[in-house]
């Protein structure tokens, strides 16, 4: 069978699944490609316009590289990363091959340091955030930030931010994307908190002071990483997190700095004394969230729905 045909059948496969089962239909997948991973991607590489292509590809890809080091190392060395980056820019809209592409980049990245920080490089850590902000709706979009952090994402992202301390984009990018993995998810902020986040978005806030889009990133990737979480609090507390936090809401007074930076405060300074403490002393006060939403309400909807949603 050609593989166009098979990327044509894809979307009438649901009740065949489930009859001959997933890991038939996998082992199915995978023989289309005899020359294995070199072969998948010189697929995607032709059919880039094709969104079911790149759907099937990714998904092929998946489990190639799952608990198989040595398809994960040819990932790496044969551009695989760098096409599912790309299926993920060129098919923002496409849910399927949204979810599929996370799916495989984390099953690349899995125990693979190479491939991390070729993910890194290609902007792999942006393409997921957008992945995660446009299909929010999507369950199977959204329970990939598990599957993310369960093959080290979080890790990754950190040392991201630690290694590239004076790039911009690496900085807002890595602190949006611990935000998004953090703001729903509890096992998240618990191990963006061990990994050392924290200390590293703080860092991100003290040495771009001048930069604006650093500074509402950081901010909310603090507010969600201290939101019902106890031990991250304490830790943003000793690790200057407040102050911080206090610079960018004095330094700038545009509201998207303005709405995180309380949000923030808010979540840092939940049941913990100290932290209220470091707050007054330095002259802020902290607001409740109704307040803050109320200050937004002359603001554009989405802008709110990013915030409150």
């Amino acid at each position: 069978m050609k593989l166009s045909m098979v990327v044509l059948i894809l979307p009438m496969t649901s009740i065949a699944l489930r009859r001959v089962g997933t890991r038939a239909w996998q082992r199915f997948l995978i023989a289309r490609f005899p020359g294995g991973v070199q072969d998948l991607v010189v697929y995607l590489h032709r059919h880039r316009k094709d969104s079911r292509a790149q759907w099937m590809g990714c998904m092929v890809l998946q489990n190639m590289c799952m608990d198989n080091t040595e398809n994960r190392r040819i990932a790496g060395e044969q551009g695989a990363i760098q096409a599912v980056v790309d299926a993920l820019n060129r098919h923002r809209e496409n849910k399927w091959v949204q979810a599929s592409g996370c799916l495989a980049l984390a099953s690349m990245c899995g125990a693979n340091t190479e491939n991390k920080r070729i993910a890194r490089e290609q902007g792999a850590v942006q393409a997921v955030v957008d992945v995660w902000n446009r299909h929010r709706e999507n369950k199977w979009v959204q329970a990939n930030k598990r599957i993310a952090r369960e093959q080290g994402a979080i890790q990754a992202i950190v040392d991201a931010l630690n290694r590239h301390r004076e790039t911009v984009v690496v900085q807002t990018n890595g602190c949006l994307a611990l935000a998004e993995m953090c703001g729903d998810n509890t096992e998240n902020r618990r191990i963006a908190g061990e990994q050392g986040a924290i200390q590293a978005i703080v860092d991100a806030l003290n040495r771009h002071r001048e930069t604006v889009v650093v500074q509402s990133s950081g901010c909310l990737a603090l507010a969600n990483m201290c939101k019902d979480n106890t031990e991250n609090r304490r830790i943003a507390g000793e690790q200057g997190a407040i102050q911080a936090v206090v610079d960018a809401l004095n330094r700038y007074r545009e509201e998207w700095v303005q709405a995180t930076g309380h949000i923030a405060l808010a979540s840092m300074c939940k049941d913990n004394t100290e932290n209220k403490r470091i707050v007054d002393a330095s002259g802020q006060t902290v607001r409740d969230l109704p307040s803050i939403r109320a200050r937004l309400d002359s603001q554009v909807g989405p802008v709110r729905d990013f915030f409150f949603g």
